[in-house]
């Protein structure tokens, strides 16, 4: 889903001015360098305050930081003016539409829709038109631009993704404190920003690749399909010190994560929709990422089953304090219920005394048949000494488009041969892995 909102204009002054974030991290370093600890746990409560508004609405705190922002500033103004800005990519001579995105998959802007935002669609050569994300010029098609009008039955097509942990990163001190980037810390929505150039230079455009199956290559079995269960029941502060008192930025164990469990209790977790498993043809593993809720030794038992009355133990994860474990095992194909489950239970077992831990993701990897289920699906295809895998995808839907998303900013078509109900095709660069996308007529 889509949502496309009025033109925005950027602004060279704004845009230096937004490197705010960047100032705030010169003026907290400069605080840390000169000041007294107490100084340091005066504007704890101020920065985090501003920087999660989204969970902690303070009026008066946000007055105080913007304060004591405004009397460090000239402390950070040379090295907020020698620095990279992150908006490099704007061309401020153009206008820019913000177009929001909450879901991955492809996505289509429609003449409609452009008029709605008040996009001049009868005066720009569609040609010239662009697409952006977090400063990348994307690659897109656009159906009828050849004519150098965009009429009425014209469209917009590219892939887009759903926010995610990327940008938050730079939150974290280290950065690698971060427990993982699936989940943003505030929304699930980004935002792409369509423009048209100015010059007679075209924008980046998707191209196609087609190749017949002259070879006579075999077709690939299967390919790695992943479920994943991201648990965001509850927020964890992260590492605190002396019961309270916590650092400025955001720490280690701090974060989205599911409901913590006390020492001597468990959560159970079912994963399920596990379809079209190609037994005995790859490798089932599951990956599960603890946190740890308080500063004692934590020990998990991880057991799992095709229900919560057979379960079988497959390992524990012994970690400390604030700190994430990734634990990966592999499982036997006997571990999946019939109709395409697998329990999971997560015990607190100590030995601190007050072991406090959750879990904030499940994921199950498994090789599944090249068989699609609904109007669009994810097929990722496994490493080709070759560099050439030939892929045979088994009811599809009628009109079907076949995509390399790998690189997200360079996607592009494969052209197929429908034969016998099946998309048959070529797909080149299978060194790699190689992530396909068959999208039907949902956008």
């Amino acid at each position: 889903m889509i949502a496309i909102t009025g033109y925005v204009t950027f602004n060279v002054r704004f845009c230096r001015l937004s490197a705010f974030y960047n100032c705030y991290n010169v003026c907290k370093l400069r605080i840390n360098q000169l000041t007294q600890k107490s100084v340091i746990l005066a504007v704890v409560g101020v920065e985090r305050s501003y920087f999660r508004e989204m969970m902690v609405r303070n009026l008066s705190m946000k007055i105080y930081f913007l304060g004591a922002l405004f009397f460090l500033l000239p402390a950070c103004w040379l090295p907020l003016f020698a620095q990279v800005y992150g908006d490099e990519w704007i061309d401020f001579s153009q206008r820019y539409y913000k177009v929001k995105v909450a879901d991955d998959g492809i996505h289509r802007i429609a003449y409609a829709d452009l008029i709605n935002a008040g996009f001049p669609v009868n005066s720009v050569d569609p040609r010239r038109m662009q697409l952006f994300h977090r400063g990348e010029e994307l690659a897109i098609h656009i159906e009828g631009e050849a004519d150098a009008r965009f009429d009425n039955t014209d469209y917009i097509e590219f892939y887009g993704q759903s926010n995610d942990g990327t940008l938050d990163a730079s939150l974290y001190q280290p950065r690698s404190a971060q427990p993982h980037a699936h989940y943003n810390l505030f929304s699930d929505t980004t935002a792409y920003f369509l423009t048209w150039k100015l010059t007679a230079t075209p924008g980046k455009r998707m191209t196609t690749f087609t190749e017949v199956n002259t070879g006579d290559l075999p077709a690939e079995p299967n390919h790695t399909q992943q479920s994943l269960t991201v648990l965001t029941d509850q927020y964890g502060g992260g590492r605190t010190f002396n019961t309270y008192t916590q650092h400025t930025y955001f720490d280690y164990g701090e974060g989205w994560t599911g409901i913590a469990i006390q020492e001597n209790n468990f959560i159970d977790y079912t994963i399920s929709e596990i379809e079209n498993l190609a037994v005995g043809q790859g490798n089932l593993t599951i990956e599960i990422m603890l946190v740890g809720r308080d500063d004692w030794p934590h020990q998990a038992e991880i057991q799992v089953g095709p229900n919560f009355g057979s379960l079988r133990n497959i390992g524990t994860a012994t970690f400390q304090d604030y700190n994430t474990y990734t634990f990966t095992q592999n499982l036997n194909f006997s571990d999946l219920s019939g109709s395409g489950s697998l329990a999971v239970r997560v015990r607190a077992l100590g030995p601190s005394g007050n072991d406090l831990l959750s879990v904030s993701y499940i994921l199950l990897q498994y090789p599944q048949q090249l068989i699609m289920v609904g109007d669009q699906q994810h097929f990722q295809l496994k490493e080709n000494p070759g560099d050439k895998s030939y892929v045979e995808i088994e009811s599809p839907p009628v009109g079907a488009t076949l995509y390399d998303i790998s690189d997200p900013a360079n996607v592009y078509q494969i052209g197929y041969n429908p034969v016998g109900g099946k998309i048959t095709a070529i797909v080149p660069s299978t060194s790699v892995s190689r992530n396909l996308l068959v999208n039907g007529t949902g956008f």
